[in-house]
């Protein structure tokens, strides 16, 4: 039996336990509802562990910007996920600046698909060579580490949230960690994951707030039951080259009630890849 084929069984149980969760929880989704749920962590003693990623920087942009000020309004430390190969000079010049609070995390090589039409996006693919694709993601970090330097962190965050069975050993041969979606990514590798996507990618507009909510509880409840370790932190995912008036709205609601509660505790991208 491979190393994958021993993750599929309860990777299957603990995703039926999610949507079950889900289906219990879509009736009532409300931010009264998420304030009860971290009352009784804070009851517990045990706080919420949150963390920020935003995805797909290239360069400097108002939108990054905005982010940048978000982040520090809300005392939110953002690990910012870089393309390596499409990456510019005033990315750095913003991202290393002292007063602000972010980690650069390697976001593939060039963020090209590499499958067949009709086929989900994904750089890192059942169709490449493992070779070629380890020689790519060495030159990324190449070019990310000469620009960012101590803000580098070694964490490959795989376009589109995937990665090829196979090409797992050639990431963890240079990485510490990836950074996918979901609790149960089933890579073998040591991740800290996302939960909280801000875009609904079918339509292309902003999640229901419902959605959010639900994924938010969901992701706490796994933790409070034990069935997913309560270390492991929730991610919020951005994408602020993307993000509209509406994405953006939603997004400070969220930071605003994680900011009301004494439950949760904002990670650093250190915290988070101690």
């Amino acid at each position: 039996m491979t190393h994958m084929q021993n993750y599929r069984a309860p990777l299957a149980a603990l995703t039926r336990v999610a949507t079950y969760q889900l289906g219990r929880l879509s009736h009532r989704a409300s931010w009264s509802a998420v304030h009860e749920e971290l009352s009784r962590w804070h009851s517990a003693g045990q706080p919420a562990l949150v963390w920020w990623r935003d995805d797909d920087a290239t360069h400097a942009t108002d939108a990054l910007d905005r982010l940048l000020s978000t982040s520090c309004r809300y005392l939110a430390p953002c690990c910012i996920s870089v393309i390596p190969a499409h990456v510019d000079d005033s990315l750095m010049r913003l991202l290393c600046r002292d007063d602000v609070q972010v980690a650069v995390l390697q976001h593939g090589w060039d963020h090209a698909s590499h499958v067949p039409a009709g086929e989900p996006e994904c750089e890192l693919s059942r169709q490449r060579d493992p070779h070629e694709v380890g020689l790519q993601l060495l030159k990324g970090w190449g070019e990310l580490n000469g620009r960012f330097g101590r803000r580098l962190l070694p964490v490959l965050v795989p376009p589109n949230n995937r990665l090829a069975p196979h090409l797992t050993s050639v990431v963890a041969a240079s990485y510490r960690y990836v950074s996918l979606f979901s609790d149960f990514p089933g890579t073998g590798i040591p991740s800290r994951n996302t939960h909280l996507d801000l875009i609904d990618w079918e339509t292309g507009s902003v999640i229901e707030e419902r959605r959010l909510i639900d994924a938010f509880m969901v992701a706490l409840r796994l933790r409070r039951y034990g069935m997913v370790s309560a270390r492991l932190p929730i991610g919020i995912l951005t994408h602020h080259l993307v993000m509209d008036a509406a994405m953006w709205n939603v997004f400070e609601t969220l930071l605003t009630h994680l900011r009301q509660s004494s439950a949760v505790s904002f990670l650093s991208p250190n915290e988070v890849f101690a």
